[in-house]
């Protein structure tokens, strides 16, 4: 895998435009244009995306480690088990997005907006959403291990054999989530209560 390091990019070079096997490591793409861009297991580690364009582009099997997407824009932007793992995405933009598989664990996602939004089978261990607009989502299956979700927005969504355990669930809207049996039992204990047979 070649490796690219400590460059600045305000757009990608056509020969860029669909990458694969490629490394980034330190890189800056501080509002570049990256709107169609294709990654495929490609890896970027450090990387500064802040303020740049996602707009339709696609991302499959590729990992963003430890980057920062400050107020970046993901219009219509497809992630398909990809690796996203300590990365902050403050004040990013989400409309449309499709994310298939992979792990967002340790994510920084405070006050996202990612309402309806299916999350399916996803890792988010200890991923920070607190405020965040979940209303609708689906979380089916995903680990939700020790994620942070104060103040967040879970009307309509579906939690139902999500792990949902080390979740303080004090500060968390329940009202007009789905959850299941053992899922129930978890949340009251965590408000306190103790759970008998």
């Amino acid at each position: 895998m070649d490796t690219i390091e400590n460059e600045t990019f305000h757009q990608l070079q056509p020969s860029l435009k669909a990458m694969e096997n490629l490394s980034f490591a330190n890189c800056r793409f501080v509002g570049a244009d990256l709107r169609e861009v294709q990654s495929t297991r490609c890896t970027f580690n450090q990387c500064d995306f802040s303020g740049a364009k996602f707009n339709a582009s696609s991302h499959v099997k590729s990992a963003f480690l430890n980057c920062a997407f400050r107020g970046a824009n993901f219009f219509g932007t497809r992630f398909d088990q990809c690796k996203m793992t300590g990365s902050s995405f403050v004040e990013a933009k989400w409309t449309g997005i499709e994310i298939t598989g992979g792990d967002w664990s340790y994510c920084l996602l405070p006050y996202a907006n990612l309402a309806k939004t299916d999350f399916s089978g996803i890792r988010m261990i200890e991923a920070d959403l607190t405020q965040a607009d979940l209303r609708g989502c689906l979380f089916r299956q995903a680990d939700l291990t020790r994620s942070i979700l104060a103040g967040a927005r879970l009307k309509g969504a579906d939690l139902r054999d999500a792990h949902l355990g080390g979740i303080d669930f004090r500060q968390v809207k329940l009202d007009g989530i789905t959850i299941d049996v053992a899922q129930a039992a978890i949340i009251i204990s965590s408000l306190g209560a103790h759970v008998q047979a």
